[in-house]
């Protein structure tokens, strides 16, 4: 009997059933299988012509879709990397790509996702090379787009009467900023887009944007269009950002309009979109643009319309209609395949000879070689017939390769039973937990390897970390958690960091194994292993669920002693049941509870009085009649109580049914301590473990490590006289922990979860900058309520202290603190009204607009000052990280995540940040770099966005000039703000030698080069830029860009290790090493007319692939000026060049004084920010 192919399908959302349904078609209906639905992201009616597929399954659960799917045999053919996330799929899967827009090269690897991925059919060739990068091991059949063939025979274009215009936007994506939408930069334009009478508008947008979008389309009155098919049916002209729909569209050979938003950066390649095919049709990088962009692109003339035909063909190289005929002819040759050989998949879906080859040439890690098994060892060893001690490292899907390599070499030596058995166990189990299953039969598990102590094995982790030999390092620091020490502080810390590093599959997998170790053993240590997790929401509310359990019987009180529970609230209406029924379920219950009520506006006191008379009246309750502050409200509470330890909660707060007991238990224990304190389970916004560290008091002094939760005896509080209440917004609790280690009191951790912190989700970005204001100001109090703590310090635990207060030494002074103090000032003058803000979107602009804020400080006392700044995105760099935040923090000034909250007058930029700082006043913009890089200082549409500044200050006549024949506001030559203390001698080379304890007599040279690998030094000198030193009395310093790639600074940060004579600079102003420095080494950076404006000379490298950088103009004066320096063209005359210099520092120095005059309006004087700021203030606020 004949049996037929069976092929299925599966669409998870709308857009991907689109570019399936062809195929299923044209498939023959004897071949057809299974059309497979999840309807999460998107409903079953959204699917258009659904109706018409006739085997078709809709689910709305991934568990039980996956369980059906596995239930099936043959290929199953899918359209989105989304269904590759589908975690148990253990079928040869086929990929039908549909586009320019996931072949961008910033696209992430997907690591489980792909080696069960046996085809992939794709449109372009371009697509095919990026796949076969990535997927050495999947066929690729380049067809053309099978859901266009309809459009490309026998499509008639729409005869309107007046144009018809489609508009649509991608979602926000966060992988790279390509791939986020530029909704929020082109919103602002759509009403009066909308209002033009000469055209009609439909509304479209990607299947997960619509929604987003339909509440604006209908504001406007513009039609809503979600069918794609409608608007190819429809429109004549197509407006988009990145999505493949531009090239669908203009393959129909009709025009569309290209949305740039700022975050889109044009010094990356990603692909057909960005920036090899983006003139498919006019580009439109501002909003204000977009009007003409429409006119322009209507008139499609002649010039456009081969341009787009180019472009298209990229994308679409076929357009006669049989990509599907294709696809299908390719889909069935490979079931054919599958059919006619007994494979066996392999992770599943990879064939036999596949796995083979993959063995015959690659060498495993020592952890299959110290397998558990000496018979899949030696199985292995033979195979690859290795000899040698040569490893090369996997990535961890390469682990899950060869553990079916083990499958295969079972059953070909006879093991049939034992092959299939492994194939079964590892099937059986979803993707969230086979990757540790996997490492448990992998790794070396011999116990000898664990005998040394947690110390010696912490550094043999860190030893595998540093060689990303991550598989056999996470061994290390599981088994310390494990059987050593759950928590072993330094190793948490690495398996958090690991967390944020490694894909979402990997925390799965051990949040999995952690559920199940915890489930078999039910013990204390398990549930601390926990600790590791750093941001789990699912294992945090496993362990809360499992901690506030109340069904153990209540002690007797007896002779125990009395516990006084101290509650402050100020309008904790919404939280302060929580935190009360969690002290009623106690199960130490000799207790008295008190509520001190700090004068709440909302309706909290009513709710005290609800609480108190379900406690029969049986608590002590007390209202301030003004706001005192947390820490009076606590010390009120504390004069009423009649217990012999004290216990402050906050509103929200619970402690753990057994809080009170095993903190009594403690304390009976170790009469010795004074407080103790238990492991505190943070939820909500984060989702950890805090507090676990064994009190430490020089850990003390740098960070705030005992909850104010801890159980403390009356008599330390008594004899601390309470909490400061100096301080109002909380850290109360640090001051006092402070001020008893300075009497000699010590405090004890309680190894069990006791106290739960939930912290509120909401502004959870905002939140955190303020906490962190919070928290530095209350630094600066704790030190000068106890400077004696501080200054005893070796020179080693006072740079561990600083490094975590990010306080400078001369702080401690107390007239440095009475500075400081001043900052937090309100100035109530005439003129205090007027308020100004400074936005820093990036690390770079902190050095900036520095001077700009001492300027204002000196010149306006008066005036409100604010910084607004950017949440962390490295995809579009921008953001800070914590410890750069706590540097803006140390300035004393209120912080905005949102500039337009603070309501400024005039705010100052550093950059074209236009899209963050809309309504903030008039912008000053005073620029961060003197050369062009062919955008900046030259008639391009980077330099036009400084048309929506009120007032831009550049650094010289030279760049005053060109900008004036580019925008039509205010251009002034002020100078370079960040180079005064250069200009003005308040930075010399004298003052920073004896800053940094360096040598006179040596010579200093400093390699400054830039971060674009087409204009860079460092891809073509690397380590080798070591040999520019050329002799032993030389001192290399090395100081990258702020976004060099993280690649380039971890070799740079090894190289001092090698040649003692090499600094490497990790900090963000360059100008005191340009003041340092002899000689300076640079490409195409700014600093090289910096260092050239000290009349220092320049040795400049001249990049072979410059000509590659996508905005090169020769005319620009990093070209046309080079004669500023000497010009090298390899590391040999780079040497020579850095030896002259140093013996004739004289030479080229007219030409750099000739240039130098023309770009630094500050360089004889030093005062470009005091510049800027009277400039500024006189034009806009009449000071």
């Amino acid at each position: 009997m004949k049996t037929h192919l069976h092929i299925d399908f599966l669409a998870c959302e709308r857009h991907n059933f689109s570019h399936l349904k062809p195929i299923w078609d044209y498939l023959p209906s004897e071949h057809r299988g299974v059309f497979y639905i999840l309807s999460q992201l998107d409903r079953k009616e959204d699917f258009i012509g659904l109706d018409e597929i006739e085997s078709l399954r809709v689910f709305e659960s991934t568990n039980e879709l996956t369980e059906s799917l596995n239930g099936g045999k043959g290929l199953l053919v899918t359209s989105t990397f989304y269904d590759q996330f589908l975690p148990e799929i253990c079928r040869p899967l086929v990929f039908v790509a549909h586009g320019g827009g996931q072949t961008f090269n910033g696209q992430p690897l997907h690591l489980f996702a792909r080696k069960n991925y046996v085809l992939d059919i794709v449109p372009n060739e371009h697509m095919a090379q990026v796949f076969q990068q990535r997927y050495p091991y999947t066929q690729k059949h380049v067809v053309g787009s099978p859901k266009l063939d309809k459009w490309h025979i026998g499509f008639k274009m729409p005869e309107n009467k007046k144009p018809v215009i489609a508009i649509s936007f991608h979602f926000d994506r966060q992988t790279v900023p390509e791939t986020r939408t530029s909704w929020p930069h082109f919103k602002s334009t759509l009403p009066l887009l909308a209002r033009q009478n000469k055209w009609k508008i439909l509304g479209h947008g990607h299947p997960r944007m619509i929604d987003t979008l339909i509440p604006h389309y209908e504001k406007l009155g513009i039609e809503i269009v979600k069918d794609f098919d409608e608007v190819m049916q429809r429109a004549d002209l197509y407006i988009c950002d990145h999505m493949a729909t531009l090239y669908e569209f203009a393959s129909t050979n009709r025009p569309v309009v290209v949305l740039n938003a700022p975050w889109y950066r044009r010094d990356v390649e990603h692909g057909l979109r960005f920036w090899e095919h983006a003139d498919v049709g006019i580009n439109c990088d501002h909003p204000h643009d977009l009007i003409m962009a429409v006119e322009s692109a209507l008139e499609d003339p002649l010039d456009q319309q081969i341009k787009r035909k180019n472009a298209v063909h990229g994308v679409y190289p076929f357009t006669d209609g049989k990509a599907t005929e294709r696809a299908v002819q390719a889909i069935m040759d490979y079931s054919r395949i599958i059919k006619s050989k007994d494979t066996l998949f392999l992770y599943p879906g990879t064939a036999e000879h596949d796995v083979n080859d993959f063995l015959k040439n690659c060498t495993v890690t020592k952890s299959i070689l110290n397998s558990r098994s000496h018979y899949h060892r030696n199985e292995i060893l033979k195979s690859l017939k290795a000899s040698d001690d040569t490893h090369q490292n996997l990535s961890l899907s390469d682990l899950e390769y060869h553990y079916w390599a083990l499958a295969l070499l079972l059953r070909k030596n006879g093991k049939q039973d034992e092959a299939v058995k492994i194939y079964n166990d590892y099937k059986r189990l979803n993707t969230k937990s086979k990757y540790m299953w996997i490492l448990e039969r992998l790794l070396p598990t011999s116990q000898t390897a664990f005998t040394s102590s947690p110390a010696t094995l912490y550094k043999k982790g860190i030893k595998y970390l540093k060689s990303n030999k991550f598989d056999e390092s996470l061994k290390i620091f599981d088994h310390i958690v494990d059987r050593v020490d759950p928590l072993h502080f330094p190793t948490i810390a690495i398996l958090r960091a690991l967390e944020e590093q490694l894909p979402p599959n990997w925390l799965k997998a051990r949040e999995n194994l952690f559920l199940e170790r915890y489930k078999n053993s039910k013990t204390q240590k398990i549930m601390l292993q926990a600790c590791q997790f750093n941001n789990s929401q699912k294992i945090m509310n496993f362990i809360y669920n499992e901690i506030m359990k109340t069904n153990i019987e209540l002690m007797d009180p007896g002779q125990n002693p009395m516990v006084s529970i101290i509650i402050p609230c100020y309008n904790g209406e919404q939280t302060i049941h929580k935190t009360v029924q969690s002290v009623s379920k106690q199960t130490y219950n000799n207790y008295e509870l008190i509520i001190v009520d700090d004068s709440s506006t909302d309706d909290s006191w009513n709710e005290i009085e609800v609480i108190k008379s379900y406690f029969n009246n049986d608590i002590v309750t007390r209202r301030l009649e003004s706001n005192k502050g947390v820490s009076r409200a606590r010390n009120i509470g504390a004069e009423l109580s009649k217990g012999d330890f004290l216990l402050f909660l906050d509103c929200g707060d619970e402690i753990a049914p057994t809080y009170l007991e095993k903190m009594i238990e403690a304390a009976s224990c170790h009469p010795e301590f004074s407080w103790y304190y238990p492991v505190t389970l943070q939820k909500e916004s984060v989702n950890r473990f805090w507090s676990f560290e064994e009190f430490s008091e020089i850990n003390n002094l740098s960070r705030n490590t005992q909850p104010v939760t801890s159980l403390m005896r009356k008599s330390l509080f008594t004899a601390l006289d309470g909490f400061s209440e100096q301080f109002r917004e909380g850290y109360e609790d640090w001051d006092f922990w402070i001020r008893a280690i300075k009497k000699g009191y010590k405090g004890k951790l309680v190894r069990h979860i006791l106290f739960i912190y939930n912290k509120a989700i909401e502004s959870r970005n905002h939140q955190l900058q303020a906490d962190n204001t919070k928290e530095y100001r209350a630094k600066l109090k704790i030190i000068e309520n106890s400077p004696e703590l501080y200054k005893p310090l070796t020179s080693e635990s006072h740079a561990v202290l600083r490094s975590n207060l990010r306080i400078s030494p001369e702080l401690v002074k107390e007239s440095a603190l009475s500075i400081i103090k001043k900052r937090s000032l309100t100035f109530e003058t005439s003129n205090s009204n007027t308020r100004i803000m400074l936005y820093f979107l990036k690390n770079v602009h902190i050095p900036i607009l520095k001077p700009i804020y001492q300027s204002l400080k000196k010149l306006l006392p008066k005036a409100k000052i604010a910084f607004g700044y950017h949440e962390y995105a490295p995809q579009i760099r921008a953001g800070f990280s914590r410890e750069e935040l706590e540097l803006l923090c140390s300035y004393g000034e209120d912080m905005y995540l949102k500039p337009q909250e603070f309501k400024p007058d005039v705010t100052f930029i550093a950059d074209s940040v236009y899209p963050w700082v809309q309504g903030c006043g008039k912008l000053v913009h005073i620029g961060h770099g003197v050369l062009s890089k062919g955008q900046y200082y030259t008639m391009t549409e980077t330099a036009l966005r400084e048309e929506q500044a009120d007032l831009v200050c550049v650094p010289g006549k030279h760049h005053q000039q060109i900008m004036r024949r580019i925008i039509s506001k205010p251009v002034m030559a002020t100078g370079m703000a960040k180079l005064d203390p250069l200009f003005s001698g308040q930075i010399t080379r004298e003052s920073m030698l004896k800053m940094f304890g360096l040598p006179h007599n040596k010579k200093y040279i400093l390699f400054a080069p830039t971060f674009n690998d087409e204009l860079s030094a460092i891809p073509y000198f690397q380590e080798n830029i070591s040999n520019v030193i050329p002799n032993k009395d030389c001192f290399l310093l090395i100081k990258l860009h702020g976004s060099t790639k993280q690649e380039y600074k971890d070799m740079y940060k090894r190289l001092p290790a090698k040649d003692p004579r090499i600094v490497y600079v990790d900090e963000l102003d360059i100008s005191p090493y340009l003041a340092l420095a002899d000689v300076l080494v640079s490409d195409v950076s700014s600093a090289m007319m910096e260092f050239a404006a000290l009349d220092k000379p320049v040795v400049l490298f001249n990049n072979p692939d410059w000509e590659k950088y996508a905005n090169y103009n020769p005319d620009d004066i990093e070209f046309k000026w080079r004669d500023i320096g000497i010009e090298t063209t390899n590391i040999e005359e780079m040497r020579e060049a850095v030896a002259a210099c140093l013996e004739n520092p004289e030479f080229k120095s007219d030409k750099r004084k000739k240039y130098t005059d023309l770009l630094f309006a500050n360089k004889y004087d030093g005062k470009a920010a005091e510049r800027i700021v009277k400039m500024a203030m006189g034009m806009f606020v009449n000071v």
